[in-house]
Order: C-alpha cells, then structure tokens, then sequence
C-alpha cells in the first residue's frame, strides 16, 4: 500500500474524528517540513464546549513533561551566559544536597536522566493532597536516596528537574515561570503559554481555553490536587506544568530546527534564544559520552539535554519511521512532540486521555504525521 502525503493526513484526521467520538477525547495535532506544513487541526467534546473562548485562540493543553526539554534550554541559556557549567556539582548551589552521596551529582546529569534520583518521591500522592510547594519537592530530592552512582546509569527523573528549576531561581533570582518566560516564550512568540500563574500575565487568558485532562485512576477524587486543580495549574512544576497550545510548540521547533540549519536557515524565530551549538548539542546523544555508563543503556537510552532521541524499539517511540536522531518528548497527559534535524521535520500531538491508555494512538498519528510531512 503506498500512502502520499495528503491520504496521510487524510488519515490522521480520520483516526482523531473516531477516537474522539469513541473515547471522549480531545486532541489538536501539527507537523511539517521543509516541503509542507499542515495547520494545527482540532477534535474533540472540549473544543465545542469553549465555543467563544476560542475566538481569543487555541485550545491549550497541560502537555506534562514536554516541560522538561524547555527548562533545559533555560538551563542552558545560563551556560551560554557564563553563570553555570554543565560540570558544576549541584551542591555549589544547593549546599543542602550534599546527602546520600548524592556530592558528584552535576548539572548535566539532571539535564540527562543519569543522576541516580527516583522520578518522584514516594509520597508524592501526599505531597499533592497537602498542596506542597516546589520547594517542598526539592526537600524530597535532597532526601531521596539514589539508585546508582550519578552517571553510571538511566533512570528518568522527575526529581532532577525539580531541582534545575531552583538552581534556576537561585542564579536569576527570578521565579522559574518568569525567567522561562524572557528567556524562551517571548523571544519565540510563544505568547500562549506558561509555567504557572503569578508570572504570566496572559495566564487568565489561557487558563479559559484550557482542556482538561480524563483524570488517571490514582488521581480519582483528587479535585484540589489532580492534574485539572487550580493548585497543579498554578504550582509551576518544572517537571511536567507547563500551559501550551499547539502552535506554540510549533513555533519552538520550527525555530530549534530553523536555528541549526546551516544550509538552509536564516535569521529568524529561532535567533535570540540560544545559539546553534548549544541547540546541537542538547539534540545529540549525551549519556554516550558517560565512561561508566553500561553498553546497552548508552545504545538505547539516548538523550541530549531535555530532549529525548527517539527510541523505536521501546513501547513509546517518538516515531517509528523516523531515524534515532529524531529528538521529542512524551508527556504523561497524552501528549508528545518530535523534531528530526537532519530531515527538518516536526510533529506535535496534545490530547486529553493520558499516555498510559492513548499510547498507541499517539504512535499511530506519530507515524501518519511523519509520512504526511515527508512522504
């Protein structure tokens, strides 16, 4: 069966029209490359629920740990401004981490998923009930004994950029939102998201076209501390908080992938954020520069500086079709977005129902977007 470009899209629109029928869920999707772009398309019960709202924009979406790879580039931002190293321990700025031999833990290892902390603390459930502080969570980390020696293996923690958003604040002395703000959503246009209330003034505006998330079973009766409360919307986590709408996330990857390509690229969106080395390198595989780091883990677990390579033979691949230097995110709340530098490709996918039960229909429009863009 040979599909173009257009039937792939086609199609994508399809499955979206009859999960969302099916399933109840709601769900806005992009892609593009240098040959095509394809407009952010919308589905769902919520959609028709907004109605006006939405004459002031796109619907928005808690889109979870695609947080993480936009602290990154914040952290990152600070090393190009000279007032951190990828090398520096973490306890030259938290002298308080200095436990259970966490001292060798670096920058780096946070940003790469090698430090050896837990992905969340296990009282989290209770941290969220008591309505915790993100400085309550870097208590947690503090605390949290590790699994391995920080880079001799690859455990995804949450954990980890709790603690880079307080190294954040320490050095700026400005709240974790704020400085994302100036540092990535304002250079980018990104004029419909935020990471949290108080430090966004647009955060009213965009809380009105936000689609609620079909709450998992372990956040069951849950209202004040769920991933739709009022206290998970405006706490700010730097692990998975962030507001989005589809379009700003294109406009994030259009500008990384603008921004390192040398051949084609020029002065646009993506300048004034970061420079090309430093989006390079947080796209290439970093944890295979770990000496003690095992074969298999360094093979196929690789990730850059927030952002995860793609890895197709796991359960949640960015895309099946695309190489193992295509570089994204999933997040928890259904959602995922991918970028393949070499091809200038792009894909963003937000939806309503958690990964754990969207996962294969994420993978499913994943690849159609894929060969809509590139077929």
């Amino acid at each position: 069966m040979v599909v173009s470009s257009q039937e792939a899209w086609n199609r994508a629109q399809a499955l979206a029209e009859s999960w969302s029928k099916a399933e109840g869920v709601t769900l806005s999707f992009a892609c593009g490359s240098p040959r095509r772009h394809y407009a952010p398309r919308h589905f769902g019960p919520e959609i028709q629920k907004l109605g006006a709202a939405l004459l002031e924009g796109e619907p928005a979406y808690l889109v979870a740990s695609i947080t993480k790879p936009i602290v990154a580039m914040a952290i990152l931002s600070l090393v190009e401004a000279g007032e951190i190293l990828l090398n520096d321990r973490v306890t030259r700025f938290l002298p308080e981490f200095a436990n259970e031999q966490k001292h060798g833990i670096e920058v780096r290892h946070l940003l790469t998923h090698t430090s050896g902390l837990p992905d969340l603390p296990p009282n989290n459930v209770e941290l969220r009930k008591a309505h915790a502080t993100l400085n309550d969570f870097v208590s947690e980390a503090c605390r949290a004994p590790l699994s391995f020696a920080p880079g001799r293996g690859v455990q995804y923690q949450s954990l980890g950029y709790a603690v880079l958003g307080k190294i954040m604040e320490k050095i700026t002395s400005l709240p974790q939102g704020e400085f994302i703000r100036k540092t990535i959503f304002e250079p980018l246009g990104m004029h419909d998201s935020a990471l949290g209330a108080g430090t966004e003034k647009s955060f009213e505006r965009i809380e009105r076209r936000q689609i609620s998330v079909q709450v998992p079973p372990e956040q069951t009766g849950g209202d004040d501390w769920n991933w739709n409360s009022t206290w998970w919307r405006t706490l700010g986590a730097p692990w998975g908080g962030m507001v989005c709408t589809p379009t700003d996330i294109v406009s994030l990857l259009r500008a990384c992938l603008t921004s390192i390509d040398i051949e084609h690229g020029q002065a646009g969106p993506g300048h004034g954020f970061l420079s090309r080395q430093s989006l390079v390198r947080s796209m290439e595989n970093q944890v295979q520069m770990l000496p003690e780091l095992g074969e298999i883990e360094r093979r196929t677990r690789g990730w850059g500086y927030g952002w995860r390579l793609n890895w197709r033979q796991h359960t949640s691949p960015l895309c099946e079709l695309l190489p193992e230097t295509t570089c994204g995110h999933w997040g928890a709340t259904g959602t995922l977005c991918w970028m393949d530098p070499e091809l200038g490709a792009y894909a963003v996918i937000l939806t309503s129902q958690p990964a754990d039960k969207s996962r294969r229909n994420i993978c499913r429009l994943s690849n159609l977007l894929a060969t809509a863009t590139l077929g």
